[in-house]
């Protein structure tokens, strides 16, 4: 069975995927198809990282930069773990992630923890 899952970009516009989308390749894994790397981002092992990456792909990856959606692609292959220690216990992100992880962190409304003073 078939079904279509539409996602609003930014800008308004409705985009459709398929959930029978067929591989070319062999039957493996196509890590550019849009329908895979949104059941990555919606699909973690942690609820909140499936709201914090499955929120910001829906709303930013169609619009994000060739070079930001393949760091977003190579994102989805870091450990859960230090995902939620980059996101939620502020530490701190390789430097290849780090200006994507302050979008999203904006995107999810994460507060930057309090200062000392």
């Amino acid at each position: 069975m078939a079904y279509k899952i539409g996602v609003w970009s930014e800008n308004g516009m409705k985009i459709m995927f398929s959930s029978n989308s067929k591989n070319l390749n062999g039957g493996k894994v196509d890590d550019l198809d849009p329908t895979y790397l949104r059941w990555q981002a919606h699909r973690r092992g942690m609820l909140e990282l499936d709201q914090v990456l499955g929120g910001f792909f829906d709303v930013h990856y169609v619009s994000l930069s060739p070079d930001m959606q393949a760091s977003f692609r190579d994102l989805l292959a870091v450990s859960d773990q230090t995902l939620f220690n980059w996101f939620f216990k502020h530490a701190d992100a390789d430097p290849e992630f780090h200006a994507l992880i302050e979008q999203i962190k904006k995107h999810a409304g994460i507060q930057p923890p309090p200062t000392a003073g």
